[in-house]
């Protein structure tokens, strides 16, 4: 596996499937059956990435061994091939309890602190939201979280209320976004309500960002060891987004997997205070950290806010 861009790649490889201007469900396409065509794919891509030398191109390209090809890419690249023997195993997050422990406090040392940004300026961001698109403030989704269970995820609205509630990749160019909510992806303030996931213990501050349920169903189904990425709390940020963005295609997804398989083989403090000091940068410049993944298909039935869920704070 080798790293992409978060931008639009000109890399020859399979034909993916992309959603149309109304975000409509992608179809099952895009990943090859075979590993090698894949892997191919992904040689195509890193062509465009200038620290990548032609002797390793030539590697990626020619190579028939899969584990030679994802120690390359595991030692250089930060990422797991899913096709690695290595991410065949789960740890069911255990690294000990002084990292857990720290991991616990951050999030809620973070989770209040945002969650008490999110309800100083609720009145405001409502307000707003109700002028430009009538309707409900929040919604909510069920996402995959740790071990494969689902919980209720919420974010702030950003699209028109409209009928239907089908999984599907949604595009930055959604015609349904209106301008404040195009505004509040811009710059993330629309995930503000899921620090209460966070104080939940729902999610973490980082880790593999969580998926909607028939989305994750198809790709595990096509991409190996996809399921070992839940045996960590998912989060708000992550190895992968900072180094992918949000999915697109399954393509993507393939390489996402193959990043937070690296960051559950690899977590640590000092890893994730660094996810989260790049956090901050990345979400400021658009190019790094597009949010191309918001939820369509949002629910039009009536959705009560953070907190009123069935299981309290």
């Amino acid at each position: 596996m080798v790293l992409a861009n978060t931008g639009p790649s000109t890399a020859v490889g399979p034909e993916v499937d992309r959603p149309d201007q109304e975000g409509h469900l992608m179809s099952t396409g895009g990943l090859p059956d075979d590993p090698q065509e894949v892997c191919r794919y992904c040689a195509n891509m890193v062509r465009e990435d200038s620290e990548v030398s032609d002797d390793v191109l030539t590697f990626l390209e020619e190579c028939e061994d899969v584990e030679e090809r994802a120690d390359l890419c595991h030692e250089m690249r930060g990422l797991l091939c899913p096709l690695s023997d290595r991410a065949a195993t789960c740890d069911n997050g255990s690294r000990g309890w002084l990292y857990n422990a720290i991991k616990r406090g951050v999030d809620i040392f973070g989770g209040l602190m945002g969650s008490a940004i999110v309800v100083a300026f609720l009145p405001l961001i409502a307000a707003i939201v109700k002028i430009q698109s009538p309707g409900k403030i929040f919604f909510s989704q069920d996402r995959v979280g740790l071990k494969g269970e689902t919980f209720r995820l919420y974010k702030f609205r950003t699209m028109h209320r409209k009928s239907g509630d089908e999984a599907r990749w949604a595009s930055e160019e959604e015609h349904r976004i209106f301008g404040f909510g195009a505004f509040m992806r811009r710059f993330h303030i629309d995930e503000f309500p899921q620090f209460f996931n966070v104080l939940r213990g729902d999610m973490s501050l980082v880790g593999p960002r969580p998926e909607q349920v028939p989305i994750v169903e198809r790709l595990s189904a096509k991409i190996p060891n996809y399921n070992q990425r839940h045996c960590v709390l998912p989060g708000l940020t992550g190895w992968s987004q900072m180094r992918h963005g949000y999915a697109g295609s399954e393509l993507t997804s393939w390489l996402k997997t193959a990043s937070d398989l690296y960051y559950v083989k690899h977590r640590s403090t000092r890893f994730d205070f660094a996810i989260m000091l790049k956090t901050i940068p990345a979400v400021l410049i658009k190019e790094q950290f597009a949010n191309n993944e918001q939820a369509a298909g949002e629910e039009d039935e009536e959705v009560p806010p953070p907190g009123a869920h069935e299981r309290s704070l």
